[in-house]
């Protein structure tokens, strides 16, 4: 097999960009007639909301919705020492922290509004990532760009980099990179060169949370595992005592990469993950991965594939799985339908996992009023109000700088290891960075899940990977 020609790493964002471009267009057009849902708070905070919800030929799904009880963690509004600034104009958020999320953006906006009291606030929220990107892009070819929108530092970040203000000045006048853990300006700069989103939340992306009644039914401690025959085995003996042992999301498709990536890849040896990353696995190297994560699959819930990640989430809360493979934000969904990490919920990782993580941050739009999006940034990166958020959400926050005693024992580890000297991470979604891609990778994944053709999907992956520039 030949060897797929590589690209010039500039040349390729820029010919992306033209093509999302050209998609966005169309999708900004139909997002135009069919507006999502808008919140318009002000200084009396009077709320006007209409009814009308986003849809998009995205593969995507409708709003949300689970019958699992959301009970609000929430019991205090978030800390108001800010200095609160004379300023005034308007703020315009985009995101999707919508359903059983909800409380996160609800948490946010209330300190905003505490701290920038002056300020119009409007909050614009979709159901799901791709169809706020569409959203977004709506807005901005109308001539009505948003202040900010909810970002990795990925897809959706590179699908609306060019209509976007870096911001390497305000983290340098703040002194926010100095504050931050070592690692997370690399994961906000790669391989953009420059600093876009504020980094909101830090998020460990490969953690196995389990169902603690269940492993303890069967006497298995993940703390015994010391290589992936123990995994398997453990997994083996829940699916004979008749629970299903692992459960992932496959709604919508990229979500399925989650168990190959974070799982299988990220517990392969140095060499392999290395290879990976460089997109220089052969697609004879793919099948042993394949192999393995079929596996995966064979031990997972069969409604998997058609679950969105907290309806996946969900499955263990109600005992019908035993383990899910998550970022830390299921931590957050944990919490907010009541149970406690080290009670009812307990995690791990695969034995000889590396460390993964992503960013969760707020950008600034070209066109804003970007004075007003500059100070709740400013606002936002208050540090006992960033931890609180934080452990709302069941994540980190990006400042090393803080008190981490409020942190449940999951995130007081993450805090230890990322304070960790010379600490390697290694980027969560590494092909993220295009909608065409991510969604392709996810079909390949998903018919090979149908089709368990490892041959045809270990060539499918072997040729989209590896025609494209390393990140």
């Amino acid at each position: 097999m030949s060897e797929p020609k590589k690209v010039d790493r500039r040349k390729f964002i820029y010919a992306g960009l033209g093509a999302v471009a050209l998609i966005a267009i169309g999708a900004a057009t139909y997002v135009a007639m069919n507006p999502p849902v808008v919140t318009k708070t002000t200084t009396v905070s009077t709320t006007v909301p209409t009814t009308s919800v986003i849809t998009t030929t995205m593969p995507t799904t409708s709003v949300i919705t689970t019958t699992v009880p959301t009970t609000t963690v929430i019991t205090t509004t978030p800390p108001t020492t800010w200095p609160k600034p004379e300023v005034r104009g308007k703020w315009e958020i985009h995101n999707f922290w919508v359903g059983s999320e909800k409380f996160k953006h609800d948490f946010l906006i209330t300190h905003v509004k505490e701290c920038l009291p002056n300020i119009e606030i409007v909050e614009v929220l979709y159901p799901d990532g791709e169809k706020m990107v569409a959203g977004v892009m709506s807005a901005i070819l109308a001539g009505k760009p948003p202040s900010t929108f909810q970002s990795d530092a990925g897809y959706w970040l590179y699908t609306l980099l060019p209509y976007l203000v870096p911001i390497d000045d305000l983290v340098k006048e703040e002194g926010w990179d100095k504050a931050w853990f070592d690692g997370v300006k690399t994961l906000l700069t790669v391989p953009w060169g420059k600093i876009y989103p504020y980094p909101y939340n830090l998020e460990i992306r490969n953690v196995l949370w389990y169902n603690k009644s269940i492993l303890d039914k069967f006497n298995i401690d993940p703390a015994s595992f010391k290589k992936m025959d123990d995994f398997w085995q453990a997994c083996e003996t829940i699916k004979a005592g008749g629970v299903w042992p692992l459960v992932y999301s496959g709604n919508p498709a990229p979500w399925a990469i989650f168990p190959f990536h974070e799982g299988i890849v990220l517990s392969s040896d140095d060499k392999v993950i290395q290879s990976y990353y460089n997109r220089t696995l052969t697609a004879e190297e793919y099948k042993p991965i394949l192999q393995q994560y079929l596996k995966w699959i064979d031990y997972s819930h069969p409604e998997s594939i058609g679950l969105r990640w907290d309806e996946a989430a969900a499955k263990v809360y109600k005992g019908e799985a035993a383990m899910y493979l998550c970022g830390s934000w299921a931590l957050g969904y944990y919490k907010n339908v009541g149970w406690t990490y080290g009670k009812e919920l307990g995690s791990f990782m695969l034995p000889g996992a590396k460390f993964s993580a992503s960013i969760n941050g707020w950008p600034i739009v070209k066109g804003c009023d970007e004075k007003v999006a500059r100070e709740v940034l400013k606002a936002l990166s208050d540090r006992k109000f960033i931890v609180e958020a934080n452990v709302l959400t069941g994540n980190l926050s990006a400042f090393k700088d803080v008190d981490p005693t409020p942190y449940d024992d999951f995130n007081r580890e993450m805090y230890k290891k990322m304070s960790t000297p010379g600490l390697n991470i290694y980027p969560g979604n590494p092909d993220s960075y295009t909608a065409s891609l991510r969604i392709t990778l996810g079909e390949a994944i998903v018919s090979l899940i149908t089709t368990r053709n490892i041959d045809e999907a270990a060539k499918k992956i072997y040729e989209i990977r590896a025609s494209l520039p390393t990140a």
